[in-house]
């Protein structure tokens, strides 16, 4: 089986963060699509939470940080019981800054880890 994510181990969950998989079956029950332009087959099973990001360097492009508090709230519903699998298209930037923002406000990591 390819490897097409990193895992992140937040004491008891662990959190999965790569790219869209186009031929693997992300490996938790939650998934967080934050490229919002792809869709998981249905017969893996996963809950898909969806917050369509462009990947842009512009601070103007990025969502307003109410938007994106509210998602990762919802979001935290799910992921604080169940891994997750969180991804853009690449891997790279949008699924990073989201679950920086997620592990800063909802598991009380500092910024710099």
């Amino acid at each position: 089986m390819d490897k097409d994510y990193d895992q992140i181990i937040v004491n008891p969950v662990p959190i999965y963060m790569g790219a869209f998989p186009i031929t693997v079956q992300p490996p938790a029950p939650v998934v967080i699509n934050l490229c919002g332009d792809r869709t998981f087959d249905p017969a893996w099973g996963q809950i898909v939470l969806a917050m369509p990001m462009r990947d842009s360097p512009r601070p103007e492009d990025l969502p307003e940080r109410e938007q994106l508090e509210h998602f990762l709230a919802a979001v935290h519903i799910f992921t604080r019981r169940e891994p997750s699998y969180w991804h853009c298209l690449a891997g790279l930037n949008r699924c990073a800054l989201a679950l920086s923002a997620y592990l800063h406000l909802f598991w009380g990591m500092p910024i710099s880890e």
